[in-house]
């Protein structure tokens, strides 16, 4: 029951995103961005982990373009069997290089990724560091429950954030209209600490 319910809320969703203009989509991620990095959460991290866009997706790179001005590390995901690993694609400390997304492939699913061979950054390892983490989503509500696509990536890779500390804030970024009343929630479904659309930030 509870996966037919998220199965037609994310059909909902996609036919709502297939409805907009490209250009109106880049116009709200802008201003998304521009509330994302006026949060203190924002200010005070010294990383991002944030996802790579596809089509129809919030826009991440004015963020990523952002942190990368602002001299924080910049990790992003890779896809490693049932699971994910952030990996760094920009390191303040080795001097400001603007072609961040040299190091990206294209897996077996079409989606960029970092390459292997590139540092794995886990906030666990770095309790002095604040991480800024951003979380893709097809659907929030505004008690931050989060509606991916169904992968369970995210749910398992923040079930072990977890278990290493608090040193991060997990923010939900999307569109005001995948903002939605109720998202049916199991157990293992993880809510977001903060969720960012381009009209309000849900705190």
């Amino acid at each position: 029951m509870l996966n037919e319910e998220k199965k037609i809320i994310r059909k909902r969703i996609v036919n709502l995103i297939k409805s907009r203009a490209e250009e109106e989509l880049e116009s709200l991620s802008m201003k998304i961005s521009e509330n994302a990095a006026a949060l203190d959460a924002w200010k005070e991290s010294d990383c991002i982990l944030i996802f790579l866009s596809m089509r129809g997706e919030f826009n991440t790179e004015h963020l990523i373009s952002r942190a990368q001005s602002e001299g924080k590390c910049i990790a992003v995901p890779r896809m490693e069997g049932k699971h994910i690993n952030f990996h760094k694609i920009f390191n303040p400390d080795a001097g400001y290089n603007r072609d961040i997304y040299s190091n990206l492939v294209v897996n077996k699913f079409g989606i960029r990724e970092p390459a292997d061979d590139l540092p794995v950054v886990y906030p666990g390892d770095y309790p002095d560091n604040r991480f800024f983490v951003v979380l893709p989503g097809l659907a929030f509500d505004r008690e931050k429950n989060r509606l991916g696509r169904g992968g369970g990536y995210y749910d398992r890779y923040i079930a072990e954030l977890q278990k290493s500390g608090k040193n991060y804030t997990l923010a939900g970024m999307c569109f005001s209209f995948q903002l939605i009343n109720k998202i049916p929630s199991g157990i293992f479904d993880k809510k977001a600490d903060i969720v960012v659309t381009e009209e309000e930030v849900i705190l």
